[in-house]
């Protein structure tokens, strides 16, 4: 559903704080500009345990906070918080602990996103086969690609979706700023709506360097069984990537691809090289 209008949102990123406890590098305002300045509509600023209030004149602020004190990096994104949960296992985490902390945080946000899962073997790629209740995988974040994470909740059935953050700790670092984003598809320039089309997966991750992207999505259509994606300009590669990871199908240098469903597939996920 694309009828609105795409909005690029960076949703996790660090600045100064808790009195330098953190790693965050940049002001407040620093990190804000940053991002402004490369045409990022959504900035969200997700400080460990805290909700940053908005900035002056952003109209489209949304609440975020990074979740998680534990050692081994195991966070999460807590996207349109409400409040902040303190409870955490600092040390180890079996499945049922993950499960536990899942639980405590969903119903304290609109939107609950399991962060860099690959970071520090936090989170294996078989917990995903169990793990229920959040809404989206962080698989793009810097130095971090989690599409084996991702890949083993939707072969399990997990309707996940993709999301796209920097996780920058320094705006001046181009190698974690400008990286990784999604873009999000809303008829209203509200945070309301904006989050609502980031649940229902009206969005796509994208990688890239200094926020350009050198290809646009157009469209996804699905009639019958037949899938079809357009882009905007010529792309090296689409690929079509089914269960366990399987690459299905690919076309090279084309505007348009498309994949027919077999009796046998899950799931199917594009990427667009």
């Amino acid at each position: 559903d694309a009828r609105g209008r795409w909005y690029k949102s960076n949703l996790q990123g660090h600045s100064e704080s808790w009195g330098g406890v953190t790693d965050g590098s940049s002001s407040g305002s620093e990190y804000y500009d940053a991002y402004r300045n490369m045409g990022y509509d959504i900035i969200g600023l997700s400080n460990y345990q805290e909700i940053s209030p908005a900035f002056p004149g952003d109209r489209l602020y949304v609440p975020v906070y990074e979740h998680g004190w534990n050692v081994w990096k195991r966070h999460h994104l807590c996207v349109g918080a409400k409040s902040v949960i303190w409870h955490d296992y600092p040390l180890y985490q079996s499945i049922h602990h993950k499960q536990f902390m899942l639980n405590q945080l969903k119903p304290t946000c609109n939107i609950l996103v399991i962060n860099h899962p690959k970071f520090l073997y936090g989170f294996q790629p078989e917990d995903f086969a169990k793990l229920t209740g959040y809404d989206c995988i962080e698989v793009l974040n810097h130095y971090r690609r989690s599409f084996a994470h991702w890949d083993s909740a939707l072969t399990a059935g997990r309707p996940a979706w993709i999301i796209g953050n920097d996780d920058t700790h320094d705006v001046s670092k181009r190698d974690e700023t400008g990286r990784y984003w999604t873009m999000i598809n809303s008829v209203k320039a509200n945070t309301k709506y904006i989050i609502a089309s980031l649940a229902n997966g009206n969005a796509y991750g994208v990688s890239g360097w200094d926020g350009y992207m050198d290809n646009r999505l157009i469209s996804v259509e699905v009639r019958g069984l037949k899938m079809t994606v357009s882009c905007d300009s010529i792309a090296d590669q689409i690929l079509f990537i089914g269960q366990n990871g399987i690459k299905m199908g690919s076309f090279k240098n084309v505007k348009t691809a498309y994949y027919v469903f077999k009796g046998t597939d899950t799931y199917i996920r594009t990427e667009i090289v």
